[in-house]
């Protein structure tokens, strides 16, 4: 059953709900509480997907419904398992500036961006990062805090005095309210702690993207 927006307790019967990524959280808590439940997200909304597993929802699911992912997950959900993430190749979409001097990391972070459909540029350097942003128009920046010749916090700074308004997400091993300040102060709009695995970073680009898009159609 797909769950109004306004329910809280399922009729008789029901074995599994469906719920919108649009219900409200105090409502989808107690949807979750109640019966196993799958959200319904749109690709744009997958960086959300970690609000909804801490509310409780037993699985996910993304617009357009696939019959057989349907199947397979309420399956999965009425059984008590956690159902595993879903392919999300070529659901993203938008370019990617990543800034890291770590080759290893670079790489992990690049392949896990381009497999969900995003175009990714590598820097290593907070200048080789400045240069890449001044000849293309990304839709998000992740700027490592330490790098040579130029760092995250003095890229960032420049990247702001320049007038850029993509969002850019600060990343560090090291992450204190002292670290957050000055990153926030140089212009990121998000901290995020290293080490970031695939998922953590698609969830990363999903998000803010998708704010990206929607601060641009407001």
């Amino acid at each position: 059953r797909l769950a109004p927006p306004d329910t809280t307790t399922p009729p008789p019967g029901t074995r599994l709900i469906l719920a919108d990524a649009s219900v409200a959280e105090s409502v989808l808590r107690t949807l979750c509480a109640s019966k196993p439940t799958l959200v319904v997200v749109r690709p744009e909304d997958r960086g959300l997907i970690g609000r909804f597993h801490d509310l409780g929802a037993a699985g996910w699911l993304v617009r357009p419904l696939r019959a057989s992912s349907l199947v397979e997950r309420a399956a999965l959900a009425m059984a008590g398992t956690q159902a595993p993430p879903e392919d999300i190749k070529d659901e993203g979409s938008g370019h990617v500036v990543i800034a890291d001097d770590n080759p290893v990391n670079a790489l992990i972070a690049r392949r896990a961006l381009e497999s969900a459909g995003f175009s990714v540029t590598v820097a290593s350097t907070g200048r080789d990062a400045l240069d890449a942003v001044s000849t293309m128009s990304p839709d998000l920046i992740l700027m490592d805090l330490r790098m040579p010749i130029m760092d995250g916090y003095t890229a960032m700074r420049a990247l702001r005095a320049d007038g850029c308004d993509v969002p850019i997400i600060a990343i560090s091993a090291e992450i204190n309210p002292e670290i957050e300040r000055r990153a926030i102060d140089s212009g990121a709009n998000g901290v995020a702690a290293k080490p970031l695995d695939a998922e953590a970073l698609r969830r990363l680009a999903f998000e803010w993207t998708a704010r990206k898009t929607r601060a641009g159609t407001a």
